[in-house]
């Protein structure tokens, strides 16, 4: 191996080098992709693979830039994620097979029906989502239900969602078990703000506009087209393929404290469980304010635990998978029903 490749410590990346470069000595994309590959061989991405995959990106004197551009947001964002010491990693068999749809997904060319949205940085977006949901984040736009929905799906089928993403992608339409995905073209040009991911807007206001019969969502700054009911998610849950689905909403009015304790049941059978919600709640200054319609889906991480100053629970909301409720001083359990508006729950798939 030339010299230029003596700081490169990962043996898996030396010998998918050697592969690489085995016979023209040129870099193409697709090599460049199982460079990668190979690094998340073991299903951990290290420090010290991003040094060596950094090296790589700027030692070669035959990788054009396509490719280059690739592996560099790979390691920008795994450590705008992560931090410096910090490690990505797939720790399931269906988080790598996922992983091989997605390279698959990556090494091939084009702009398929997104023409707004770049292929390599939907591509790592979505590696990034099998690996670690919790990161989805709707931005600006109004989306909680489709992402909170799409949190259970890659959680619970990794497979499931990757191939959905990709199908998506690459022939604007897709399918989640019975749901039918085919978003309009309004929808697919559109150019998302450049804080949320092009894989969050892919999969989440795909789902959300193949789903509203009359508004296209087409606009981040576009609220009501965007926004989802209980019905809505309940009837994804089911078609997509989870059982046991219970729900319960109301428009303007908050839940029972026996709720509480269906909800509790639900978190401790492993149902995925999704909360409608008023924003006020999750925040300190408003969480006691007086609220009169749902407006924000979350979904429920921990038991919601009744003290004698009131009630405590973790959600993933905003890209924060344990978001602590209350964020201020005590929540009262009737607070906390005050601006709970309903929930779907149902067992994985």
């Amino acid at each position: 191996m030339p010299s230029k490749w003596d700081g490169i410590q990962s043996p898996k990346i030396l010998n998918a080098l050697r592969v690489a470069l085995s016979d023209d000595k040129m870099f193409s994309h697709r090599e460049v992709v199982d460079v990668i590959r190979a690094a998340l061989d073991d299903g951990i991405l290290t420090p010290s693979e991003l040094n060596d995959l950094r090296i790589v990106a700027e030692k070669s004197d035959t990788m054009l830039a396509r490719p280059k551009t690739m592996l560099l947001y790979l390691i920008e964002q795994t450590r705008k994620l992560y931090g410096t010491d910090g490690q990505f990693g797939l720790t399931t068999m269906q988080e790598r097979y996922a992983a091989e749809i997605i390279c698959g997904f990556l090494k091939r060319m084009g702009t398929g029906y997104f023409p707004k949205l770049d292929r390599d940085r939907v591509g790592i977006d979505l590696l990034f989502r099998i690996g670690n949901p919790e990161i989805m984040n709707q931005d600006t736009a109004g989306l909680c239900g489709p992402v909170a929905f799409l949190y259970g799906l890659a959680s619970d089928s990794p497979r499931t969602y990757a191939q959905y993403a990709v199908d998506l992608y690459e022939n604007g339409k897709a399918r989640i078990g019975d749901i039918f995905v085919a978003p309009s073209t309004s929808c697919r040009t559109y150019s998302p703000p450049s804080s949320m991911s092009p894989a969050d807007w892919l999969a989440a206001a795909s789902l959300r506009d193949s789903d509203n019969w009359w508004f296209d969502v087409d606009d981040v700054k576009v609220g009501f087209s965007a926004g989802s009911t209980i019905g809505e998610i309940e009837k994804w849950f089911v078609q997509a393929g989870y059982s046991g689905v219970e729900s319960k909403g109301n428009m303007v009015s908050g839940l029972d404290p026996s709720d509480i304790n269906d909800l509790n049941r639900y978190q401790g059978e492993g149902r995925r469980v999704v909360l409608r919600i008023n924003s006020k709640m999750l925040y300190a200054k408003t969480q006691n304010e007086t609220t009169y319609r749902g407006n924000h889906v979350v979904v429920l991480r921990s038991p919601i635990n009744r003290t004698p100053q009131g009630v405590q629970l973790t959600v993933f909301t905003w890209a924060q998978g344990e978001f602590k409720v209350p964020q201020g001083s005590a929540l009262s359990e009737k607070d906390f029903l005050g601006n709970l508006y309903g929930y779907v729950a149902g067992k994985p798939f």
